[in-house]
């Protein structure tokens, strides 16, 4: 029933795309990557799976687990993306098979290359207190869906996690205190056909707003007429009197 109630709020606050600026955890796709809301059909394992055996596979601690779609010429390859930062204090970076989990690479930062990355990932796990693993699972008693994307990251110094979860075509996004796992701020993007409709509707509006502008100075200039043409008769029966005038004096 929470989750229900939710999910109908958040659709009554729908914010299509385009319309208004969304947060990074639900800008959509970027170049050369699939929308997840075509790929999450080929994921057979959820994300809280996939993030269990990345980190099996590498111990450590998660930053970063995402569905990613890779177009490719040959068409789109579908995986998990899971960043850790490992026990060795390298950042590694694991790729899974969406349908089974099998682990289909693990590869670790070279010593200093990523410095940056890692620093900032570092300085967020510091500050943190729940883990990706746990804000799932708190998500998913929140809104249903299929995660997709689950992400720690500093926000004006404080540690957030960031979640985005596919509901039919839907793309429900949550912020999270990473220090106390606590839910601050919900987001609901529109699916692709919704925003095309709120376009389209947007450019019928501009063309009936231009449509009445014109009508509008077709009128004014009708009416521009026809005083112009009552001034005229006005003047013309006005010298016609004066001419009956002068008649009636001979």
């Amino acid at each position: 029933m929470l989750k229900a109630t939710i999910l109908s709020a958040l659709a009554a606050v729908t914010c299509a795309a385009g319309s208004a600026a969304l947060p990074t955890f639900l800008a959509g796709p970027t170049g050369g990557h699939a929308d997840p809301r075509d790929i999450v059909a080929k994921a057979e394992i959820p994300l809280s799976a996939a993030l269990a055996r990345a980190l099996a596979a590498c111990p450590g601690h998660a930053v970063e687990a995402e569905l990613e779609g890779e177009i490719e010429d040959a068409g789109v390859d579908v995986f998990y993306e899971v960043m850790i930062v490992g026990n060795d204090g390298r950042l590694h970076e694991v790729k899974l098979d969406p349908r089974t989990g099998a682990v289909r690479s693990n590869v670790a930062a070279a010593a200093g290359a990523e410095a940056g990355e890692l620093a900032g990932f570092q300085a967020v796990l510091a500050k943190s207190g729940v883990g990706l693993g746990e804000v799932l699972e708190r998500f998913a008693g929140i809104v249903n869906g299929f995660a997709v994307k689950a992400a720690l990251e500093l926000e004006d110094g404080q540690p957030r996690c960031e979640v985005a979860t596919v509901h039919g075509r839907y793309l429900i996004g949550a912020s999270f205190d990473a220090a106390a796992g606590r839910l601050v701020e919900l987001e609901l993007a529109a699916g692709p056909k919704a925003a095309a409709k709120t376009a389209g509707e947007d450019e019928e509006d501009e063309e009936g707003e231009a449509e009445e502008r014109e009508e509008a100075e077709e009128n004014e200039a009708e009416e521009r007429e026809g005083a112009e043409e009552h001034e005229e008769n006005e003047r013309g029966e006005r010298t016609g009197q004066r001419k009956g005038r002068r008649g009636g004096d001979r």
